[in-house]
Order: structure tokens, then C-alpha cells, then sequence
């Protein structure tokens, strides 16, 4: 990818946003579906670019790994991690692990960065 992923853009329809935005602030739905949403977020975004919704994907999990440590501690990050890798034994999970890793040491840098300011 020539450019970071965070300043990738895709096109989402407002409909689609206002239902994530409504299905992540009342956490009550039964006409809403979190898979339906992703799954319709990551046809877009491989409509934009190749492999761009795993991409999208693994940094999402770098950030839910990054926000634990940060709110529930280390040990809960590192639970976390385990259970992911539990998942992904084969060459193909150790390199998404591998890339989540480096991920998370851009977060932890930036968040220093912003930190110590």
C-alpha cells in the first residue's frame, strides 16, 4: 500500500455508518447485525484494494489488543493475544501476529509521543 491505512478511504454509505454508530452506542439490537455490517465494510474495501479489508482487519485487532492494555492492564492484553494465537497456528497466522506486533509498537510509540507532551 503506498499510503497508511488510517488515511484509506472507502466508500461507506451514511446508512451503514448510522446503523454501526446505533448498534455500538445502545449495545440493544435484534434487526441489526454486527457480521452483516463488516461483512458489507470489508466487500467495500476490496472494492477500493486488494487484501485492503484484512489489512483493515488486523489493525483493528491491533487496536482492540492496544485499548485493553491500556484500560484493563497487561495481563488481560496478554490473554487476549494468546487466545488470538490459539487461532492462527499455521505460516499464514504467524505472519498476521507478526504484523499485529509491529502494529501495536506504532500505537505504543504514538501513544508516548502524545503522552509525554
Amino acid at each position: 500500500m503506498s499510503k497508511k491505512v488510517d488515511d484509506t478511504l472507502i466508500p461507506v454509505p451514511v446508512g451503514l455508518l448510522a446503523q454501526l454508530k446505533a448498534m455500538s452506542a445502545f449495545r440493544r439490537y435484534k434487526t441489526m447485525s454486527f457480521e452483516k455490517v463488516w461483512d458489507d465494510i470489508d466487500g467495500r474495501c476490496e472494492e477500493v484494494e486488494d487484501n485492503l479489508s484484512a489489512v483493515m482487519n488486523m489493525v483493528a485487532n491491533s487496536r482492540i489488543i492496544f485499548e485493553v492494555e491500556k484500560t484493563e492492564g497487561v495481563k488481560e492484553a496478554e490473554e487476549l493475544v494468546n487466545e488470538m494465537m490459539a487461532k492462527t497456528q499455521d505460516e499464514e497466522g504467524k505472519m498476521y501476529m507478526a504484523l499485529i506486533a509491529k502494529t501495536l509498537q506504532k500505537l505504543n510509540k504514538r501513544y508516548e509521543e502524545e503522552n509525554d507532551k
